[in-house]
């Protein structure tokens, strides 16, 4: 869990430069610049919103899951009990 964030930290910011520079024009003095506004990350905003999706509908499958496994398992104590 600790390790998780410096991983996709990093490969987020180097997919959102890749994306900048696609649209950046470069200067006489060697600097990028985009003119675009919002279009400069827009790809870059979609992929984080997917994976943000992706990353919330494993989470709620995973508590799901935890969930059904302590419900079978309370009723596998109650079974026991009654026997």
């Amino acid at each position: 869990m600790t390790v998780a964030p410096i991983l996709s930290g990093n490969v987020f910011n180097l997919f959102y430069g890749m994306v900048y520079d696609a649209h950046s024009i470069i200067g006489e003095d060697g600097e990028r610049q985009c003119d675009r506004g919002l279009d400069c990350y827009r790809k870059a905003y979609l992929v984080t919103f997917v994976a943000c999706l992706t990353a919330l509908a494993i989470s709620l499958a995973s508590i799901w899951h935890e969930h059904s496994k302590t419900l079978n398992e309370a009723k596998g104590k109650d079974l026991e009990r009654e026997a």
